[in-house]
């Protein structure tokens, strides 16, 4: 049985329900299929893949403990019990990082280079009078 643990960037509490906060949103599990993943960080949606005995452990402490707390720490890719008593680290590509830490998706990206492309659209424009 393949389980999720859902989550955000930020200390909430775990349920088998997603959970969100203000700055974000995170989903916990072994695997994911490419195209989940991939549709999860264009949408701003953390996608953590723990290695099977963690997923176990964190649902094992989600049954144990009423209200159990869990936070996940992007900058230094970590999820980790409230106490820091139990950590785990997770990959993230570089890239996809920096999109998910500064908010930023495709268009957000292509307007960091705003004035550029209206420099561009400018000449563009004044070489080729006919586009006006």
């Amino acid at each position: 049985m393949r389980r999720r643990l859902f989550s955000s960037r930020v200390t909430i509490s775990v349920a088998a329900a997603r959970a969100s906060t203000r700055r974000g949103h995170s989903t916990t599990t072994a695997s994911f299929a490419d195209i989940f993943f991939t549709n999860s960080l264009k949408n701003g949606l953390l996608p953590i893949v723990l290695p099977e005995s963690a997923i176990d452990r964190l649902f094992e402490d989600v049954k144990a403990f009423p209200g159990f707390m869990l936070t996940i720490d992007l900058e230094r890719q970590i999820v980790a019990t409230t106490d820091g008593a139990t950590m785990f680290g997770f990959d993230i590509e570089p890239f996809a990082k920096h999109c998910l830490v500064n908010g930023l998706d495709e268009i957000g990206l292509t307007l960091q280079h705003a004035d550029a492309i209206r420099a561009f659209e400018a000449r563009h424009m004044a070489s080729n009078p006919w586009f006006s």
